[in-house]
């Protein structure tokens, strides 16, 4: 599977989480192509260009970061139809910033019951078949784990951005983790849970400061929940973020 097409079938399932009809032929018609069509991208039977995907962008109603991405990713299928382009592990890394489900997978190996099987992996996250064994792909290309004899052994843990991730991406990796979660609020018991905000007046001298501390609590919650026997995967987002506009 392409990336591009990885990132279309990614917007299918997303409609489908939230309505279980919701049809491959009613997605097709939402592009405006045949179904045919849409059966090849998923497959990676046939390539995406640039220009289609800024099509099919404005019919998904995706906003201005989600078509830079789709665009770049389109790129990147260009490039390794033609030659082996060095930067394959650039754009894999890139990928594990972007895409939520890949440190997802990644965490549910750690798990006390996982078993390695796409159909269960992607029962436990809510992700197809196809993406899982794609992320395993990548997962393991980029030795975050290692597979054999029919076991996944992690081998790094998680990663922190580095200056070379281009800003438009990191924004898209924020919304997708935010918008994750507000698909599924409802689907998770409130004692499963714990969202909550504050809103007040702040002195703008401290936030580097407060930015800090902000890493140092989400490291330290991170290690104390790591501990033990693990059976669920957890995503940890806190957010400190501006209501009023400048002066």
């Amino acid at each position: 599977m392409s990336r591009s097409s990885e990132f279309l079938l990614a917007q299918f399932n997303q409609r489908k989480a939230k309505n279980p009809r919701y049809s491959q032929r009613a997605f097709a018609r939402l592009l405006g192509v045949n179904p045919g069509r849409v059966t090849q991208y998923f497959a990676g039977e046939r390539p995406i260009t640039a220009t289609a995907a800024q099509k099919m962008s404005e019919k998904l109603g995706l906003d201005k970061e989600q078509q830079a991405y789709f665009c770049y990713l389109t790129e990147i299928d260009k490039k390794s139809r033609s030659i082996v382009d060095p930067r394959i592990l650039r754009d894999d890394e890139l990928a594990l910033v972007v895409e939520w489900y890949h440190f997802a997978v990644l965490s549910l190996i750690s798990t006390k019951d996982f078993r390695l099987d796409s159909a269960w992996i992607s029962r436990r996250l809510g992700i197809p078949t196809s993406i899982v064994e794609s992320s395993l792909q990548r997962l393991e290309r980029l030795k975050f784990i290692t597979i054999e004899d029919g076991k996944a052994l992690v081998e790094k843990g998680p990663i922190a951005t580095s200056s070379d991730i281009p800003n438009e991406f990191l924004r898209l990796s924020h919304q997708d983790a935010l918008r994750h979660i507000v698909d599924n609020i409802s689907a998770v018991a409130v004692e499963k849970r714990d969202l909550s905000s504050i809103t007040l007046a702040v002195d703008e001298k401290k936030l580097p400061e407060a930015k800090q501390m902000i890493r140092t609590f989400r490291r330290k919650l991170a290690n104390f929940l790591s501990q033990g026997k693990k059976s669920q995967v957890y995503m940890i987002n806190v957010q400190l973020f501006p209501l009023s506009k400048e002066n």
